[in-house]
């Protein structure tokens, strides 16, 4: 959830800043948060007039705001009573790259063996010694990297943060 969060968090910055100035105020409200992402995200016809947005005064416009701040606000009540975020993490806090050296031994260079497997960027030669960071370990992670979407030198083997969170290694 962490990368998915930071991946819209850098999307917001690069690519819509207006809204990310409005999301990002501290008192912004649930409604205005709400409608500036269905203003700048969603398309229903009621927000296009043409092939340009209607303005936000628009009654039309207005109506698909009102239908949206229902879920929004349930949303952050079922948040807020269930006290925030679900228990502790299930999954292995990244190591930091520095964890990854030739010859580690370590379960949690197993689970992640088994979860590279389960999604199918299996480079491995054998499962013999799963717990050994080596060759296939940075093979099948540069396998993970690529299905991920990284290029270039992004796609060198040695797990980051992002990629590691989305992998989902559980506790070991």
């Amino acid at each position: 959830m962490d990368a998915q969060l930071d991946y819209l968090d850098h999307e917001l910055r690069t690519s819509y800043p207006g809204v990310h100035q409005v999301l990002s105020s501290p008192v912004v409200s649930v409604e205005a948060a709400s409608d500036e992402v269905v203003y700048n995200y969603e398309v229903p016809g009621a927000i296009l007039g043409g092939h340009s947005k209607l303005p936000r005064a628009d009654a039309r416009v207005q109506t698909v705001f009102k239908q949206r701040r229902s879920p929004s606000n349930r949303a952050l009540t079922a948040y807020q009573s269930g006290g925030g975020p679900a228990g502790p993490a299930t999954f292995e806090p990244f190591p930091g790259e520095s964890f990854f050296d030739t010859g580690r031994k370590s379960p949690i260079i197993a689970a992640m063996h088994h979860r590279l497997v389960a999604e199918g960027c299996n480079r491995y030669q054998s499962s013999v010694n799963a717990d050994v960071w080596g060759p296939g370990d940075v093979k099948s992670y540069a396998a993970w990297q690529e299905k991920l979407g990284f290029e270039g030198d992004d796609v060198n083997g040695i797990p980051g943060k992002t990629s590691w969170d989305t992998l989902q290694v559980p506790n070991v």
